[in-house]
């Protein structure tokens, strides 16, 4: 008979099953390597390095429409431009395109009185790379003059610079449970972070629960316990550990996560062997003797 000893008993109450509010997912990113380039539009702006910027994404369950907000962009020689949101344009043709590919969504944001500039307009160019990273391409121009007597003289803005960048997902953590073991003789420490992300393995990327690793005389690093069901609004609950006597030795403890989905349901991964994860993560682990 299998003899199954609980580590770590589930303490969440039963008055949390059930369905809630879907709430958003927001993101916060920050640009890698921008590369500028001035176009010498306006020779009295001078857009040289960008020393930092960053934008923030908001997403609902309930909405297929993602939303970009917070867009800030800090020249070396220029004031720091800022817009609050911006603003899906389906029906821009400017000549903003990915570098990456084939890019659908485009955004823009307007802000007056900058630059010595009455209105300067940024059009976005956003491909999306993964759960956690998106390629961006900006064209940043100013608003051209309007004819009261017909169809405006010039496009409405022109050109000032472009800017192209990676981006690096620096919202901050939130840990929700830590589980201490032993394995393979040597210490080791799972952190397990409450929103779900994408890591990448040897083999490929892997989306699902973030647990970080601190295993003693290794590089620390990420493992992912993943379900079929997960998505990015999901929330993890915390670890539930099991010690199943009937296998070998290095394969007794079994770890899951609990959660909640978007629609405040919840839920738990499958039990996945604790060698296997690490296997995947810092392998290939030679399997103990017997």
């Amino acid at each position: 008979m299998s003899m199954i000893k609980s580590l770590l008993p589930a303490t969440l109450a039963l008055a949390m099953i059930g369905t809630g509010i879907a709430e958003e997912r927001t993101v916060n990113f920050e640009l890698v390597n921008p590369m500028v380039n001035d176009h010498g539009t306006a020779p009295f702006i001078q857009f040289n390095t960008l020393s930092d910027g960053s934008v923030t994404m908001t997403e609902s369950p309930m909405s297929p429409n993602i939303e970009f907000s917070d867009l800030t962009l800090r020249f070396d020689s220029l004031p720091e431009l800022s817009i609050d949101r911006l603003t899906l344009r389906d029906d821009y043709q400017g000549t903003c395109q990915s570098p990456y590919g084939a890019t659908s969504q485009y955004y823009e944001g307007r802000v007056e009185d900058l630059w010595a500039l009455s209105e300067v307009i940024v059009h976005l160019c956003v491909e999306m790379m993964g759960p956690e990273e998106i390629s961006l391409n900006m064209e940043i121009g100013f608003a051209a003059a309007e004819s009261y007597i017909g169809d405006p003289i010039v496009p409405e803005s022109v050109p000032l610079a472009n800017v192209q960048a990676y981006t690096k997902n620096i919202t901050p953590v939130r840990v929700v449970d830590v589980f201490d073991s032993t394995f393979l003789g040597k210490p080791l420490k799972l952190t397990l972070e409450q929103q779900p992300g994408e890591i990448y393995l040897d083999y490929g990327s892997k989306f699902g629960f973030k647990v970080n690793t601190q295993w003693m005389g290794q590089e620390d690093k990420t493992l992912v316990i993943s379900s079929q069901y997960s998505d990015p609004f999901d929330k993890a609950i915390g670890f539930d550990v099991i010690e199943d006597t009937t296998l070998p030795d290095f394969d007794q403890i079994q770890i899951r996560v609990r959660y909640k989905d978007s629609a405040g349901v919840l839920n738990q991964t499958d039990f996945y062997p604790l060698f296997m994860l690490m296997d995947e993560t810092y392998g290939p682990l030679e399997i103990p003797a017997p």
